[in-house]
């Protein structure tokens, strides 16, 4: 006979507790998924934002009117857009440039906001791969990478800086593969990115040498003290080496290496040109990462290799010397306090799924305002210039605008009295006369306008009365000056025959 086993309270209770615990894991690995997902979405949002509301700016407008200028003189050692033609100057970044011409001349608009989403999801995939990598950590990776994009929005343009945050991130993840594995080939990669730094943005390449100098002062404490490990730091000092050659292999040579030394750190420019401005203690940027870096530290009283910690103070200390130096803060600090937070485990009780529709709305509009007025700004351009060739001021005249203007000029064929290259007018980069500092006496009216007339022979004056208002109401009431036209904020000045 089969015996018959009886199942008693205890035994149901044992099942019971299985099936409660399984199913705790099953829901547990479905909330995990989600917010997963949920932070995925949110990441390609970001990226949709900045891509949908980009526009193409004073800057690139310029970019496009740099590769003109190639196309008519190969690479050139004088200045061959502004109306001072004996200048010395260098086409810089001029790989960005010939990337921004090529695609806004090919597919428009629409073409230069795929490039700057690929770029930023790109951007995006890299600090995800750097924070997983070092923290092993994969939600709190996401968590960071949501951080560090969204911090950067504001910064995310159809400027170079993006291919410079690219060449970063890559570097910092060669240089901690090597540190980890030992492999050669993650050293023989950085070169080639020091090269491509230079073609794309020449006048940053010291951001290069920033990650390099933190890895190679890393020291481990072994019984209490510092252990530098000489020996073992020789392959990365000749890799450094290597990529320090390589900046040479420009077409300017050492002039562009240097470049950056000669162009930097002049008073007038630094007080007229915003993003050159230092931020405040209240700077929100930073105020978010320094905050996020704090309660890392508190929350997690961990060691760290020392190599983070001098990245991190390296990019805050770099972003304090300009507002535009924030996005390398953001896109290369994040994974310092993911790294002290990665034993944290993420899980939200709601399906934050939801969320997204209202999110990409929110980011959308924010992205918007955050962006300004460029494309009132290229309609005013375009009507302004338009008109002033209909007045018969003919393409290749000489004329007088301030330095955001003057860029507009030159892409529409005009040689201006300035334009937004400040540093070119520089006596330490051009060779002749300090031309910006000129500007800047003028239009503060230190400088008598019929004095500065006579120095120079312009078809016509483009004044701003916002940006120029001494020199403005100067030129009203002269009374050999006259009034062309008005446009807008623009006032099209002309001397009278005599």
């Amino acid at each position: 006979m089969e015996s018959k086993h009886e199942i008693g309270p205890e035994g149901e209770n044992m099942d019971t507790q299985k099936t409660s615990e399984t199913e705790r894991k099953k829901l547990l690995q479905g909330s995990e998924r989600r917010t997963a997902l949920f932070l995925i979405g949110l990441i390609v949002m970001i990226a949709v934002a900045c891509a949908a509301t980009a526009e193409m700016s004073v800057d690139n407008f310029f970019m496009i009117a740099n590769w003109r200028a190639f196309q008519r003189h190969g690479f050139y050692i004088t200045d061959p857009l502004s109306m001072h033609h004996t200048f010395r100057c260098s086409l810089e970044k001029w790989l960005s440039c010939a990337l921004v011409y090529g695609i806004y001349e090919t597919a428009g608009l629409a073409g230069m906001r795929v490039m700057l989403f690929v770029l930023t999801v790109l951007i995006a995939f890299l600090q995800y791969r750097l924070c997983c990598y070092t923290s092993g950590n994969r939600d709190m990776s996401l968590v960071f990478t949501v951080f560090m994009i969204g911090t950067m929005t504001p910064f995310l343009q159809f400027r170079p800086q993006v291919f410079t945050i690219v060449i970063l991130l890559l570097e910092t993840l060669c240089l901690e593969h090597w540190i980890r594995e030992r492999r050669v080939r993650y050293l023989i990669v950085l070169p080639l990115l020091s090269f491509l730094e230079m073609q794309f943005h020449s006048t940053i390449w010291p951001c290069f040498f920033m990650v390099f100098a933190a890895y190679l002062a890393d020291t481990e404490l072994v019984s209490g003290r510092p252990e530098f490990h000489f020996k073992d730091k020789l392959p990365m000092a000749a890799a450094a080496a290597a990529c320090f050659g390589t900046l040479f292999c420009n077409p300017y040579g050492a002039w562009s290496v240097f470049y950056i030394f000669r162009s930097y750190g002049d008073a007038d420019m630094n007080s007229c040109i915003m993003e050159l401005a230092r931020p405040t203690y209240m700077d929100v940027t930073m105020l978010i990462w320094l905050v996020l870096m704090v309660l890392a530290l508190l929350f997690e009283n961990r060691k760290m290799p020392l190599r983070y910690l001098l990245l991190f103070i390296g990019f805050f200390a770099f972003s304090c010397t300009a507002v535009r130096n924030e996005i390398f803060l953001c896109a290369l600090a994040g994974f310092v306090p993911c790294f002290l937070l990665r034993e944290k485990k993420l899980h939200f009780g709601i399906n934050l799924m939801l969320l997204l529709p209202l999110l990409l709305i929110v980011f959308c509009a924010g992205s918007e305002q955050s962006r300004g007025k460029e494309p009132d700004e290229l309609e005013t351009m375009t009507s302004l210039f338009d008109e002033l060739k209909d007045h018969g001021i003919a393409d290749g005249s000489d004329i007088y605008c301030d330095f955001n203007t003057g860029s507009y000029a030159e892409y529409f064929g005009f040689h201006p009295y300035i334009d937004g290259r400040a540093e070119v007018f520089l006596k330490k980069v051009n060779g002749e006369q300090d031309l910006f500092s000129e500007y800047v006496r003028h239009g503060n009216g230190e400088i008598y306008y019929r004095d500065f007339l006579d120095r120079y022979d312009f078809a016509c004056l483009v004044v701003n009365s916002d940006m120029e208002p001494a020199f403005y109401q100067e030129l009203l009431h002269a009374p050999e000056i006259e009034v062309l036209f008005t446009n807008r904020e623009y006032t099209v000045f002309l001397e009278k025959r005599k």
